[in-house]
């Protein structure tokens, strides 16, 4: 167990993540949390990463037929990579770490690849194995799925990426089942997942009444209410 919280804001692309991982970041920073923040794939700080980055934008082709779990170690072994500085930062009690995408969406998008249900839970275990088990990433406490409608997602991210999305911004029916995997995902974990979607009773929220929302979800989950709570703790101990 770790003594810090590990975060992480889910989702697929186009759901509104990135926008309340800065969101939530900033509020908590104004709380006067100490923050560590990483944001997979690490993008201009890891080869791996940046590989993962071409082959998504120019080489869309070959990295649609690759196999699975060529696609999943790439993934991983990015994260692998600041595993050390994840590990060190949790063990700073106070200290939150907040990921803009983690394990689950490696997850998420390999069981994307297979329509058979029977499949796509073989992948998660493997992939939850390699990831938790041999490569030894710390589980997150707190998970936070961000969903939006399929047609809104596919026109934020052609507005985006100025019309030139990468093999998978442009594939509004994969990001469905990215989002269908999630949800398995949630009902394996309901202790800690949440789910927050960026629309309600048919429209599309700002993103500052999402953010509302994320804040009440974040402060009623009993691992944030557990982790203020020994917070508190050391602050009355110190004083």
């Amino acid at each position: 167990m770790h003594k810090g919280l590990l975060l992480v804001n889910e989702g697929p692309d186009g759901s509104g993540k990135e926008t309340q991982t800065r969101l939530l970041c900033e509020y908590l920073e104004g709380e006067g949390y100490n923050l560590v923040k990483f944001s997979f794939p690490t993008y201009k700080q890891d080869p791996v990463a940046d590989l993962i980055r071409f082959m998504l934008h120019e080489a869309k082709d070959d990295w649609n037929t690759r196999d699975w779990r060529s696609k999943a170690v790439l993934y991983s072994s990015n994260r692998l990579r600041f595993a050390p500085e994840m590990r060190e930062a949790l063990e700073i009690p106070g200290n939150v770490v907040v990921c803009d995408r983690f394990v689950s969406s490696n997850q998420g998008h390999m069981g994307a690849l297979t329509e058979d249900l029977t499949e796509r839970l073989q992948r998660y275990a493997w992939i939850d194995h390699l990831e938790f088990e041999m490569m030894g990433l710390p589980r997150p406490d707190v998970v936070l799925l961000h969903t939006m409608p399929s047609k809104m997602r596919a026109a934020l991210l052609m507005k985006r990426e100025n019309g030139k999305p990468d093999a998978h911004e442009g594939n509004s029916a994969y990001l469905d089942r990215v989002e269908q995997s999630y949800y398995e995902l949630m009902d394996f974990y309901p202790e800690v997942w949440r789910h927050i979607p960026a629309d309600m009773d048919g429209r599309l929220q700002t993103p500052e009444e999402v953010h509302e929302r994320v804040r009440e979800a974040l402060i009623e989950h009993p691992k944030w209410q557990e982790f203020v709570g020994q917070r508190e703790k050391e602050v009355s101990w110190v004083i």
